[in-house]
């Protein structure tokens, strides 16, 4: 009798996948930023990450694909991730919006680079207006997940809004990028305009 055969799963096979797939984003990431979206091929990616092309379509897929994987991975870093975490833990309606409004400052700052990367949408280029939305609305349900405790119904589908819109990367490139706030002054703008709607 013949034995069912089952997948081989090896730990170390299974981190080398996951540091093929960060090369290959972070080379992509890079690149992007230098040299733009569209002018970016998969080969000059593939040589930066120093795997085969075949390799890049096997682990991401198509450029789009890896522009994707970029925004869905967006605000990896681990403290602010730990921060937000203790934000959603606080109880205190007006500390946890002052925090959230510090996370979103953080996120903010730390994503600049793809942030850059997805303002080449305005050009019309279709994949990178589809990174664009994808971005945003992954934005919008982060923040319906973090403000779900302080209001209900339709006030609380507005509060959402407004903070979506107020803490959005075109807000934070106007005042930071265009009229040179410093980021402390953006965080402090963005929690009493949180605040002060909490409070409406």
């Amino acid at each position: 009798m013949s034995q069912r055969s089952r997948p081989y799963n090896s730990p170390v096979r299974s981190r080398q996948a996951q540091g093929t797939r960060q090369a290959i984003l972070a080379a992509a990431r890079s690149l992007f930023a230098q040299g733009g979206y569209q002018a970016t091929t998969i080969e000059s990616i593939a040589a930066a990450a120093e795997v085969s092309v075949p390799t890049v379509y096997a682990t991401l897929g198509t450029k789009q694909g890896i522009l994707a994987a970029l925004v869905d991975g967006a605000v990896a870093d681990p403290q602010i991730r730990l921060l937000a975490e203790a934000v959603e833990r606080e109880l205190d309606p007006v500390r946890r919006l002052r925090g959230a409004a510090r996370v979103m400052t953080l996120a903010l700052q730390s994503e600049s680079e793809l942030t850059e990367i997805l303002w080449q949408a305005g050009a019309g280029n279709p994949e990178l207006l589809a990174a664009w939305r994808q971005s945003h609305g992954n934005r919008h349900r982060r923040l319906s997940e973090v403000f779900a405790p302080l209001a209900v119904g339709a006030r609380r589908k507005h509060f959402v809004d407004l903070a979506w819109a107020f803490g959005s990367p075109e807000m934070y490139r106007l005042f930071v990028g265009e009229r040179r706030w410093t980021p402390e002054q953006f965080e402090k703008w963005l929690a009493g305009s949180l605040v002060a709607l909490y409070r409406e």
